[in-house]
């Protein structure tokens, strides 16, 4: 099977250039309510209440089971979309991760459980090389 040279380099920059972004599950509420994200980045999800909470879409996609305290779920958002979501165990408790928007501007404001954690990306250039078809090829500069 051959793939082109423009598809390898996108989802190597897709691994090495996803964020991760916190959640936390506190009071019967997710903190931050709303979360802007862009499509490969990381969300996990930290139980920090003495119940269990569930982190459920609404339609059909995740599911971290029961949770309890200190327990944490991560989910990728590979697609562009808004994504509901609610704890089944107690379903007062909504929120929304939107996927595929700037993380700044419209949404709700940042807050510090909601920005990406440091050293998420490369923080010097880095080299990989990948076979492509008969040849290989190097990228020398990913970020």
């Amino acid at each position: 099977m051959r793939f082109s040279t423009v598809t390898i380099l996108a989802a190597v920059l897709a691994a090495v250039s996803a964020a991760q972004f916190t959640v936390d599950i506190k009071n019967f509420s997710f903190v931050p309510a709303t979360l802007n994200v862009q499509p490969g980045d990381n969300v996990t999800w930290t139980n920090s209440d003495a119940v269990a909470h569930t982190v459920t879409t609404d339609a059909a996609g995740f599911d971290s089971g029961s949770l309890a305290q200190g327990k944490t779920y991560t989910h990728t958002f590979a697609a562009a979309g808004t994504y509901a979501y609610h704890c089944s165990i107690h379903p007062t408790m909504k929120a929304n991760v939107v996927s595929g928007t700037p993380t700044s501007g419209t949404g709700a404001a940042p807050s510090p459980s909601g920005k990406p954690s440091s050293g998420s990306a490369l923080s010097a250039p880095a080299k990989v090389i990948m076979a492509v078809g008969a040849g290989a090829v190097a990228l020398t500069q990913l970020l």
